[in-house]
Order: structure tokens, then C-alpha cells, then sequence
């Protein structure tokens, strides 16, 4: 599987601690039967919130998150999408609930000073990499010969493992290939996450390349 990788709205929300998710119910619909539903929510990965309208639902990426046809909406992969039917529409945010890292920039292409920009002036450099060390992870930023990001490597310590993989389960789909564990959102980038050395493993993020 390797590979395969080539390494607002901002809204004014209620919330309401309904079935381990939060929900905003502020400018809602209502359908035929009653039932309100909002114009947008958001669920944990692996919660579900029913939406309680019966009808035929749909979701913009099942990636994101599933819905039944009688509106019970479930967290896959943290993101977003819309779930809509006849009775409405409602846009669905997903969140993590394992947060063990600052997940990287993996805007693709994009220039060494937008990562300067989002994450601060404290890091080393050389022509074709950005560093950023923290007390648990290290970061660092690759670059092509044109300057612009190809790649980020995130090394950790071996105890650490099994906490990163749980973390990038909630954003990604997972698989474990001969001693590496390997990760996909199917879009813009993968992960590989194995042994680096006897001190470190390493998270690789790259781009996808299906």
C-alpha cells in the first residue's frame, strides 16, 4: 500500500450535552411531522445524535458520517458534511475525542511561511525542511525543490505508539501492513506510521495518491 502515497462559517451555537454529542439548534427546520431539525450539529467520532425524522437520508460523505433513514447520524472520522432528505438539511461536525497531538499542516503545495505563519517562529531550518520540537513530538516539515510541502514526519517515542494510532483511527481509515500501520482520509493524504529507530517511531504524513 505504500505505494500509494506520494508523501465560515462561523456560527452562534446552543449547546446541549444530548448522547455524548452537541448539537445547535439555532435557525432549525421543522419538518411535516413536527420534529425540529437543526440546520447544523456536531456528534463525537463513535456517538450518534437521531436527527427524529423519519425519511430518506443522505450524507455528502459517509467518510465523515452515516445516517439511517430514520435520521440517526454517526461520527466515523472527524470532518464535516450534510446530511439532507425531503425533511431538511443539516450540516454535521464531527469531533475527535483523543486529541494527543497538534495534528500538522497538510496543505499540500503550500510554502514554507504558511507553516511559519500558523505555527510560530520557533524552529529550526534547513533548505528543505522547517523543524518544530516539542516535549513529546517533533515535527518537521519536508519541502520539494521548489520550496513547497511535500511531506511531514512527527517522531515519538515507542511507548507512545499505540496512543498515536488511536489518535489517527478518529481521523483516518486504518490498516496494518507488514509491521506499519497505514492510514488514508481516500482524498489528500495518507499516514504511515513504523519503526524510525531503536529510540523513535514516526508518523509520515504525504498526500494520496490513489
Amino acid at each position: 500500500m505504500k505505494n500509494k502515497f506520494s508523501i465560515s462559517i462561523v456560527c452562534a451555537l446552543i449547546l446541549m450535552l444530548i448522547c455524548s454529542c452537541e448539537k445547535e439548534t439555532e435557525n432549525g427546520r421543522t419538518n411535516a411531522g413536527g420534529a425540529s431539525i437543526p440546520s447544523s450539529t456536531m456528534v463525537n467520532v463513535g456517538s450518534s445524535y437521531n436527527l427524529g425524522a423519519t425519511s430518506n437520508w443522505s450524507t455528502s460523505d459517509s467518510f465523515v458520517a452515516t445516517v439511517s433513514n430514520s435520521g440517526l447520524v454517526t461520527g466515523k472520522h472527524v470532518g464535516t458534511c450534510t446530511v439532507s432528505s425531503n425533511a431538511g438539511s443539516c450540516r454535521i461536525t464531527v469531533k475527535a475525542t483523543i486529541n494527543l497531538y497538534r495534528d500538522p499542516i497538510t496543505q499540500w503545495g503550500c510554502s514554507k511561511q504558511t507553516i511559519i505563519n500558523q505555527w510560530g517562529n520557533d524552529y529550526s531550518e534547513t533548505s528543505s525542511a522547517l523543524g518544530y520540537k516539542g516535549d513529546d513530538f517533533s515535527y518537521v516539515y519536508m519541502f520539494d525543490n521548489n520550496g513547497l510541502l511535500n511531506s511531514v514526519a512527527i517522531l515519538f517515542t515507542p511507548s507512545l505508539t499505540s496512543q498515536v494510532v488511536n489518535h489517527l483511527k478518529q481521523r483516518y481509515d486504518y490498516t496494518y501492513d507488514n509491521g506499519e500501520y497505514v492510514f488514508t482520509n481516500h482524498k489528500t493524504t495518507g499516514v504511515v506510521v513504523k519503526k524510525y529507530n531503536s529510540n523513535y517511531w514516526v508518523a509520515m504524513y504525504m498526500k494520496y495518491n490513489p
